[in-house]
């Protein structure tokens, strides 16, 4: 992702701060998509729309309770899995393990 400012550090303290009330999984989904759409109808332009979608969200998961949230403010992250881990009572008993950078083809 263009402008990408979290490094694996970051990420992985942000994973941790997850599982520090006991979740048994934690996810995050970076997104920010823009969209382009003309509409043409009998020969003729008759609007044009640009749209940016984009922020993160988190999905922690604790044996069958599940919970999710979503912010458009990217430095929220961390502040994001904290608030969603409070949900969850016990202690910490995992930590992330090592990132694998992954690559993704998007097919338009």
């Amino acid at each position: 992702m263009k402008n990408f400012k979290y490094s694996k550090k970051e990420l992985q303290e942000i994973l941790n701060k997850g599982l520090e009330h006991g979740a048994d999984f934690v996810e995050l989904f970076f997104e920010n998509t823009i969209a382009n759409s003309i509409q043409y109808v009998s020969g003729k332009v008759t609007s044009t729309n640009r749209s940016n979608i984009y922020g993160v969200a988190a999905r922690l998961l604790k044996g069958p309770q599940v919970v999710y949230g979503y912010t458009n403010n990217f430095d929220e992250a961390a502040n994001l899995v904290e608030k969603l881990s409070k949900s969850f009572s016990g202690e910490r008993t995992k930590e992330c393990l090592d990132l694998v950078e992954v690559e993704k083809e998007v097919i338009t």
